[in-house]
């Protein structure tokens, strides 16, 4: 692939992205309940980007320790869910994940 031709991709793959975010923007503003629009997002902005999997995680306390939870997620056609909503992550091992204070 030339150089001009990257650059058009890269180009459209911007644009599509920046699309889906004002998708996203306009969704959450006419729905105060995020979850009726959060699956369209998703689905905007992983079509967008042209990747398989887009998880959207709830970081919390998850027994007594930081952590996320799953929320939503959205796969492409043909792949396969790797995580079920619902499923908790621990952070227990990570040093760089520290609670932010105001």
């Amino acid at each position: 692939m030339d150089t001009a031709h990257v650059r058009a991709e890269e180009a459209l793959r911007r644009d599509a992205t920046l699309e889906a975010v004002a998708f996203a923007a306009q969704r959450f503003l006419e729905d105060p309940d995020w979850g009726r629009a959060v699956d369209q997002v998703l689905q905007r902005l992983g079509e967008a980007t042209a990747v398989s999997r887009v998880y959207l995680y709830e970081n919390g306390e998850v027994d007594g320790e930081l952590g996320t939870t799953l929320r939503a997620q959205w796969i492409a056609s043909g792949q396969r869910a790797v995580v079920e909503i619902g499923e908790q992550l621990g952070f227990r091992d990570l040093d760089r994940w520290q609670p932010v204070r105001a």
